[in-house]
């Protein structure tokens, strides 16, 4: 858990990479509770692409100060922002789940930020 940061992101897996492959994995009951910018209490990838295989991503949590952060309860994915078609910030899922996830902002279950969102995958029961 953190709790009470100035800045919070990835509880449970932060990674800022060309590619973070997630297989056979369970991710649940992350919570970030931050002051400023918060983002992927379960799942944090930046200027990146998540391959989310055969997982879990469930009751994770993420809130801030404001609106504009407390995003992606379970998962966050950002793009390099200005790329016509963007190279990263895409989320692939292979028989995954996503559910039982919250967020303050935007995306309990899932935010992606300049890419593609999930396919093949399950996104349910979030808030």
């Amino acid at each position: 858990m953190m709790q009470d940061a100035s800045q919070g992101v990835g509880a449970g897996i932060s990674c800022q990479c060309a590619k973070l492959t997630v297989s056979n994995s369970v991710v649940t009951g992350n919570v970030i509770a931050s002051s400023g910018y918060a983002a992927g209490a379960g799942v944090f990838v930046y200027i990146g692409n998540l391959v989310l295989t055969n997982s879990t991503v469930s009751n994770n949590s993420v809130s801030g100060s404001s609106g504009a952060s407390g995003m992606g309860g379970g998962v966050f994915v950002r793009a390099v922002i200005g790329q016509s078609v963007p190279s990263y910030g895409n989320a692939t899922g292979l028989g995954s789940h996503i559910t039982g996830n919250s967020a303050r902002g935007n995306g309990g279950g899932l935010h992606v930020v300049g890419g593609r969102g999930m396919s093949n995958s399950t996104v349910s029961g979030n808030a």
